[in-house]
């Protein structure tokens, strides 16, 4: 059966009636919440919680209470058993007199006595609810609808530059850099002068396309708010290390090859030499693999090789030099 009323807000409200309302029934008894002991030197009663459930709330509630059933052990220990039995009598008698809390109407299980350790002794199950409201949440009233508009698709157009990449602080094109959206498997591979397209995008809510560039072994992330045109491309600036790759491109009997072309393919720049065999390549990785560099003359290869920091480029070819071509070079 359920409780007439409610009028505990906590386990410790719950607790402490349960004390005055032990001490009201018989005069001066000691009261313990623990665990029962069969031991103990002083005659008193025990409420020891055994378990407790939630209770469904009412149905049509808006926003119901939180609700608990409690279910407590009551036991009664005493040196005499007739006065053992006449304080469970009581207890028993005036806690279904209670509107607080019910009696259950069933045993206390075998298996709960084995696991208290105690042979079983006059007890009963007490039940009492214990209950929290909950305020009603202010949701304000939406008199009208407000939908966001989402933004079309639309090609992007960009340039990709690194800052002050130059000698004299200008910014310099970023060839060779992977631009793709996440979440989908369109990309784009910026050109020599570091532009690139991506067609039929979806910008996000805010109207911006957000891009994931990965060059020069790093991956970087960008969020467009403009889409660009391809007259007018929207310019990104990455903030990537650079430096700057001088070289020399002569023979092995240190004769100067002029007219060279020496290329760094994973940055898409090439240069040719001059007429004392020099070069000069600027806005380079500051950490660049000196062993990705090519050169070709008269249109054909140069076999390149890694030697004491020298790259040694040994020449192909009839009309090409015989001996083995030096390009020297400095970061």
């Amino acid at each position: 059966m359920a409780a007439n009323s409610t009028k505990f807000h906590s386990i410790e409200e719950a607790n402490g009636f349960l004390h005055a309302w032990a001490q009201s029934i018989i005069d001066g008894i000691a009261v313990s919440f623990g665990l029962p002991d069969a031991a103990a030197d002083v005659d008193g009663v025990n409420f020891y919680l055994l378990d407790m459930r939630p209770v469904p709330a009412p149905r049509g509630a808006k926003r119901p209470p939180l609700q608990l059933l409690l279910r407590y052990l009551v036991t009664v220990w005493a040196d005499d058993p007739q006065a053992m039995h006449a304080a469970i009598n009581d207890l028993v008698f005036a806690a279904m007199d209670e509107p607080a809390f019910d009696v259950a109407d069933e045993a206390v299980p075998l298996a709960a006595w084995g696991a208290l350790n105690l042979p079983p002794r006059p007890a009963f199950l007490l039940r009492v609810p214990v209950r929290v409201e909950r305020l009603a949440r202010s949701v304000p009233l939406v008199r009208e609808g407000r939908l966001n508009a989402v933004p079309a698709q639309t090609n992007v157009h960009g340039r990709l530059l690194v800052p002050n990449a130059l000698p004299d602080g200008r910014a310099a094109s970023l060839a060779h850099a992977r631009v793709t959206l996440p979440g989908h498997a369109q990309t784009a591979t910026s050109d020599p002068t570091g532009y690139f397209t991506l067609h039929n995008v979806q910008p996000n809510a805010n109207g911006e396309v957000d891009l994931v560039i990965t060059a020069r072994g790093r991956t970087l992330t960008h969020s467009m708010a403009a889409a660009g045109t391809a007259d007018a491309p929207v310019t990104v600036l990455l903030p990537l290390p650079v430096g700057q790759l001088h070289g020399r491109l002569t023979t092995a009997a240190g004769d100067p090859l002029a007219g060279a072309r020496v290329e760094l393919p994973q940055q898409g720049l090439y240069v040719e030499t001059r007429a004392d065999g020099r070069f000069i390549f600027d806005g380079v990785p500051a950490d660049l693999d000196l062993s990705t560099v090519q050169a070709t003359l008269a249109g054909r290869p140069l076999r390149t090789a890694v030697q004491d920091a020298v790259l040694l480029l040994t020449s192909h070819g009839a009309d090409l030099p015989a001996k083995p071509v030096i390009l020297q070079f400095s970061l």
